[in-house]
């Protein structure tokens, strides 16, 4: 029932305060008004719960087209894919498969490490 009641209301007025006012959860926060909203590190978790269950955007997975094409520095990945291609003799569709396929794993991986070392950091911060 507590899980009710917390995802009743605590949740849904922080996630609808900070897409309609963002900083107003912050201010809100600073001024003591904590009860009214989910606790930050809370929060946090469950935004990350969200992307991995639900990852429409392709920010931190970036597939080998993305990498290769669509970037600051793409024509440097190119060059550095023909080489790997040259070298290993392999074709751009496997170096495109074992690319997107690694991208995946090492992002989830990336994520996690990212989420512990920022919980370290907000629990030093603010406890």
């Amino acid at each position: 029932m507590g899980l009710v009641a917390f995802l009743d209301t605590k949740l849904f007025k922080s996630l609808k305060d900070l897409l309609i006012r963002p900083g107003s959860l912050s201010l809100a926060y600073v001024q003591g008004k904590k009860g009214l909203y989910t606790k930050p590190v809370s929060l946090f978790f469950i935004a990350n719960l969200i992307y991995f269950l639900f990852q429409p955007v392709d920010t931190i997975n970036s597939n080998y087209v993305t990498q290769t094409e669509y970037q600051a520095y793409s024509s440097w990945t190119k060059k550095m894919a023909e080489r790997k291609m040259a070298i290993n003799e392999i074709e751009l569709e496997d170096l495109r498969a074992e690319y997107n396929a690694k991208s995946t794993s090492n992002s989830r991986l990336f994520l996690i490490l990212m989420v512990v070392l920022f919980s370290i950091f907000v629990a030093l911060v603010f406890l």
